[in-house]
């Protein structure tokens, strides 16, 4: 007897832009890894423009309300002192006795450039 096919499935779809986005599992006797399925969910969702837009709408709404509330606390003289030194890949932060406006300032101000609109 032949060799039998592994399964697979296919799920196809086009948005009205015209952009197709394939995604195919194959059900083998092995179970699909996890790792697996959350790549390829993760680069289909990369993929599509319409999910960037909303993440990049969603950082932008959070990141402008921390940018909006530290200059609140700022104008309204909240106290208090925060020390933050961060290092990334040879980039370094450091800032000492800072208010809490400031550090939710500088927050959302990271949250913005982090989450913009990448094409």
């Amino acid at each position: 007897m032949g060799e039998q096919q592994e399964p697979v499935i296919r799920i196809s779809r086009k948005d009205r832009g015209g952009v197709e986005t394939k995604l195919e599992l194959s059900c083998s006797k092995e179970p699909l890894k996890a790792e697996e399925i959350v790549k390829t969910c993760m680069e289909s969702w990369r993929n599509d423009p319409r999910y960037q837009l909303l993440y990049s709408l969603a950082g932008l709404v959070l990141g402008l309300a921390c940018v909006i509330g530290g200059v609140v606390l700022f104008l309204h003289g909240a106290t208090g002192s925060t020390n933050w030194t961060a290092s990334f890949i040879g980039a370094k932060s450091q800032i000492s006795d800072a208010g809490p406006g400031a550090v939710l300032f500088i927050v959302g101000l990271f949250v913005v450039w982090v989450t913009r609109f990448k094409r």
